[in-house]
């Protein structure tokens, strides 16, 4: 068996896996916050769906780009987008059409919308 073909399955079983171990600490009573400062696509925005509280700023930039291509998006959108605005989740689902933070907000993506000066660098 060629070694790549399994890497869709194995990619897909990683995301699950990151999706559900955020899903556990929520279920346990821990807050699981999520800034998303800048582009945050694919992987990244499905996991970082899986968070209470989803933070963006001014310079956030947010889409799953693989639905351009046809590839559906993964589990942690997927559940969310079907929440967002009636509409919004689906032409996201269906064209990869990206969300700036504000735009992120008002749909029921994110939060929290901050300033980006509000963010702390990390020591």
């Amino acid at each position: 068996e060629d070694p790549s073909s399994c890497f869709p399955r194995l990619q897909l079983a990683h995301e699950y896996l990151g999706v559900a171990a955020l899903s556990r600490k929520r279920e346990d009573g821990v807050p699981v916050i999520c800034f998303m400062d800048g582009i945050c696509m694919g992987f990244g925005l499905g996991l970082a769906c899986a968070a209470e509280f989803r933070l963006v700023t001014e310079r956030s930039l947010l889409a799953m780009p693989e639905c351009v291509i046809g590839i559906t998006p993964d589990v942690g959108f997927a559940a969310t987008a079907a929440l967002m605005t009636p509409g919004v989740g689906k032409c996201m689902s269906l064209t990869g059409w990206r969300l700036t933070g504000r735009e992120a907000l008002a749909c029921g993506l994110a939060t929290h919308l901050i300033s980006s000066d509000q963010l702390v660098a990390p020591r």
